[in-house]
């Protein structure tokens, strides 16, 4: 299972399992409901949308710094591999909202797990060949 987060104040989260996909956004205010939750799904990766420092932001940035560092500690504790963080403009500027349509993982009004799907779809697209191969010629139609 891969799990992916937009990690905020409200968190995205995506997930794949076998052949199924679930998203959804958490209301993370509580690191420890966050841990929670990646405990009871218990997942063989994280990946996660990287920390970019924006002064309008400071306050939203501070906290993801934090869950990123819950996300990396769960990992330690429980012997799984360093979660894998990756950019929000690589994610965003590939998997648009018109591919997420065309792959039927549109969810309209959840922005977060949007952002989420867009950083496990970056991550499969970086480590399943096939997959990205047969995911293009779906959204090619």
């Amino acid at each position: 299972m891969i799990l992916a987060f937009d990690p905020g104040i409200t968190t995205g989260w995506a997930g794949y399992h076998g052949d199924h996909y679930g998203c959804g956004q958490i209301d993370s205010k509580s690191l420890l409901n966050v841990y929670g939750f990646i405990s009871e799904a218990r997942p063989d990766v994280i990946v996660y949308e990287d920390f970019k420092h924006r002064p309008q932001l400071i306050t939203a940035e501070l906290y993801s710094i934090q869950l990123i560092g819950t996300f990396r500690l769960w990992s330690e504790l429980h012997g799984f591999p360093e979660p894998t963080a990756i950019l929000p403009a690589k994610a965003k500027a590939f998997w648009t909202d018109d591919k997420l349509k065309a792959l039927s993982l549109w969810h309209p009004g959840k922005p977060h797990a949007m952002d989420a799907t867009r950083i496990l779809l970056t991550h499969r697209a970086s480590t399943e060949k096939e997959w990205l191969d047969q995911t293009l010629r779906t959204i090619r139609g």
